[in-house]
C-alpha cells in the first residue's frame, strides 16, 4: 500500500479545491434566472490553508457564466462541452436542481424589480 505524504505548506503543485459558501446560490435576477455563488478556494495541504475568494455568476437561461475574484468583474463566457470542466460543474451547482443540498436564496431586489404576473 502506497501512502501519500500531505505537504505541510502549499507548493506549486499543491492541489486546490473549491467550496460553495453555505451551499447557497443567490438569485440576483429572477426574470433572466441569473444566480450567484460565493466560492472559497483552499490548498490541499495539512492545514487546508485558504487561497482566495471568488464569485461565480451563472445566467441559467443563456448558459453563460463569469468567475471573478471578490470585488472584481469577470468576463462573461459560454459553457464548454466538457461536463467535468470547472465552469460546467459550478454552473450545475448554481442552476441545477439539487434539492435540500443547495439552498436557493431569492434576492429581495430581484423580486422588487420584476414585473407582476
Amino acid at each position: 500500500m502506497n501512502v501519500v505524504e500531505v505537504p505541510k505548506k502549499p507548493g506549486p503543485n499543491t492541489p486546490i479545491f473549491f467550496d460553495v459558501v453555505n451551499n447557497e446560490a443567490l438569485v440576483i435576477d429572477a426574470k433572466k434566472d441569473v444566480r450567484q455563488m460565493k466560492l472559497i478556494s483552499y490548498n490541499m495541504d495539512r492545514d487546508f490553508s485558504k487561497r482566495d475568494d471568488f464569485v461565480f455568476q451563472a445566467n441559467c437561461q443563456a448558459r453563460t457564466y463569469s468567475l471573478s475574484g471578490a470585488g472584481k468583474n469577470g468576463k462573461v463566457e459560454s459553457l464548454s462541452d466538457a461536463k467535468n470542466d470547472f465552469a460546467n460543474v459550478a454552473f450545475n451547482r448554481a442552476c441545477g436542481d439539487h434539492g435540500a443540498y443547495m439552498r436557493i436564496v431569492n434576492n429581495a431586489f430581484s423580486e422588487m424589480d420584476s414585473e407582476p404576473n
